[in-house]
């Protein structure tokens, strides 16, 4: 048995609640504009935990003195989504820093698909602005 949505939008047999009578009025398409503002407020703010925290994590591993401080970072990127989100934090952690980042990509030859997601990672390293 399938449900499909009803004319409101709602799930068939169901009705969204009408809004508080105090609730400001929004012209239409207003909603969607607010909504997605808000949506890309909390994903910058996401954003920049995500490279706050890289950048502390890496900064915590490094010696007092290290001789290789201002050498340029290493960072592999298979391709897969958790280390392309890696690369987009490093990769802005690094432009905030001014440090060098250099990305590597291995493609082992044992899956088809490595190729084309080692490119992909290429792609989007020169994109970002960093060497590979």
């Amino acid at each position: 048995m399938t449900q499909g949505a009803g004319a409101t939008g709602a799930p068939v047999g169901m009705a969204w609640p009408a809004p508080a009578p105090d609730a400001p009025r929004r012209a239409p398409g207003e909603h969607r504009a607010v909504a997605e503002a808000e949506a890309q407020a909390e994903s910058e703010s996401l954003d920049a935990i995500l490279t706050a925290a890289l950048g502390t994590a890496l900064e915590r591993y490094r010696a007092p003195g290290d001789p290789l401080q201002s050498a340029p970072l290493g960072l592999a990127v298979s391709g897969g989504s958790d280390s392309l989100a890696l690369m987009v934090a490093a990769a802005r952690w690094a432009a905030s820093t001014g440090r060098a980042l250099r990305v590597a990509t291995v493609d082992h030859g044992l899956r088809t698909a490595a190729a084309a997601e080692a490119a992909a990672v290429a792609h989007l390293a020169a994109r970002l602005g960093l060497a590979h």
